[in-house]
């Protein structure tokens, strides 16, 4: 698993410019309902996990 900053950083490397965070979601239990099972799984996992969806642009003459 990638830390954040070691994901954008592994970005960069691979020549992407112009980079962008567009989205950065971060997992919640707030929608486990009231199952007392998978509530009580769900608040021990919130937190836990997160995704960000990031744009960037691959530099003019690198190939693909």
């Amino acid at each position: 698993m990638l830390q954040r900053k070691d994901y954008l950083a592994a970005i960069k490397e691979a020549g992407f410019t112009g980079m962008k965070l567009l989205a950065d979601n971060t997992y919640s239990s707030d929608g486990s309902g009231f199952d007392p099972i998978t509530s009580k799984a769900a608040k021990a996992l919130d937190g836990a996990a997160s995704s960000i969806t990031v744009f960037a642009l691959r530099a003019k003459g690198r190939k693909k």
